[in-house]
């Protein structure tokens, strides 16, 4: 299967960065820009260069409109045919395509830095300091490889910091920063075929995702955010096996995450006692409404 990413935000609304990376990794990619053709241009000829078999679709869309960013991505989809990755580099776009509901249960928000989990240490930290003022508790991933980085993100008002490669190769670190911080730490393991991937989702390591979860949960890690790759972005359904499983683990709140696109999925989250579930593609794509998202996952409505 191709792979397809839709990109928005950035300097001069260009996520140039990232259409670099994402055609380095071999993905077709569509991407916004504001008033600028002339570097979109410049960008996808850069990206062409990179990648001479792929396709790259600069659009012009003011990232901070709600409205405008959702045309693009169904100008996006339409003509890539489908998409498996969105990303906001803008951040504040991604807040706002959804923060017209009214509902105070929808307080939360996980940002995450891909340009840093692909280089290696956080990348965009005006981006995720501008959502720290905003009315959310906003967790962050992507990238957080030392106690260092850990530490200044907490700085910039994140509620919660989400560990992902370094806790597979330095599960001491894990350990130190629990013992300090206690349930600000989360962990996100992301598998492919059960197995824990790392750096980006570019490598796989031998360690059971399951049982690895249990790992953590022994070291005093309150939170995993569980994410199937193969599932992720697909708009077909998530991995409700693999949930119940985590859902025996002692102790342990799972955050399912990784295409979750039906009402009846959330319900059934729901049943397993699941600590909470994460919606991404569904929302752009309009196959899932907050609103409604919100009131069966506290039992108030049934899924369609």
């Amino acid at each position: 299967m191709t792979n397809n990413v839709f990109i928005t935000g950035g300097s001069r609304g260009i996520g140039a960065a990232a259409v670099l990376a994402f055609a380095r990794a071999g993905y077709n990619v569509a991407f916004t820009y504001n008033s600028h053709p002339d570097a979109a241009d410049a960008v996808r000829r850069q990206a062409e260069e990179i990648n001479p078999g792929g396709l790259y679709l600069a659009i012009r869309a003011d990232a901070g409109d709600p409205a405008q960013v959702r045309a693009a991505v169904a100008r996006a989809e339409q003509e890539l045919v489908s998409l498996q990755v969105l990303v906001c580099n803008a951040g504040i776009a991604q807040v706002k395509l959804f923060t017209d509901t009214t509902d105070e249960d929808w307080r939360r928000m996980m940002a995450v830095d891909l340009d840093g989990a692909k280089d290696g240490s956080p990348q965009n930290r005006t981006v995720i300091g501008q959502l720290c003022k905003l009315p959310l508790s906003v967790e962050v991933g992507g990238g957080m490889r030392t106690e260092a980085d850990v530490e200044a993100t907490l700085a910039l008002g994140a509620e919660r910091v989400i560990l992902g490669t370094v806790a597979v190769e330095d599960f001491g670190m894990v350990e130190r920063l629990v013992a300090r911080w206690g349930a600000r730490i989360a962990v996100g393991v992301d598998a492919r075929g059960g197995k824990v991937a790392t750096r980006g989702w570019r490598e796989v390591s031998d360690l059971d995702g399951v049982a690895f979860c249990q790992k953590l949960a022994d070291a005093g890690v309150a939170t995993v955010i569980y994410t199937d790759i193969g599932r992720d972005g697909a708009l077909s359904g998530t991995n409700l096996d693999i949930y119940a499983r985590l859902s025996g683990i002692a102790g342990l709140q799972v955050i399912a995450s990784g295409g979750v696109s039906f009402e009846t999925e959330i319900a059934a989250l729901r049943d397993m006692g699941l600590y909470g579930c994460i919606l991404g593609k569904a929302l752009y794509a309009g196959k899932l409404r907050l609103e409604r998202a919100l009131a069966i996952a506290r039992g108030e409505a049934q899924p369609c």
